[in-house]
């Protein structure tokens, strides 16, 4: 089986929310390989878990930290892990990513 096949046949099996997500990476780059696709869902799906257990002035100081264009990392009151979305790693935000280029 291709690559290309190999990504369509793991996409078709996301669920709808999912496949609407990970149509393109974060830099709006078409998938390459299936192991990339497989590691941005899982990444996409673990902030959507998080996003449904935080609060709503949780999400608010997310809002708030994008609009500010802060650097700093928003820490969640809970324990949750928090997954990247620049590099997929958990343990940071986007905005406190050690290796954003």
């Amino acid at each position: 089986m291709h690559e290309n096949d190999r990504i369509r046949w793991f996409h078709s099996g996301l669920t709808p929310q999912l496949r609407t997500e990970c149509i393109v990476d974060m830099n709006s780059n078409d998938f390459t390989s299936v192991e990339a696709l497989m590691k941005f869902a899982v990444g996409q799906e673990r902030r959507n878990l998080v996003m449904q257990q935080t609060t709503l002035s949780e999400k608010r100081a997310l809002v708030s930290a994008d609009d500010n264009n802060s650097a700093k990392e928003v820490r969640f009151s809970d324990n949750t892990d928090k997954t990247c979305y620049n590099c997929h790693e958990v343990g940071h935000l986007a905005k406190g990513c050690p290796n954003k280029d």
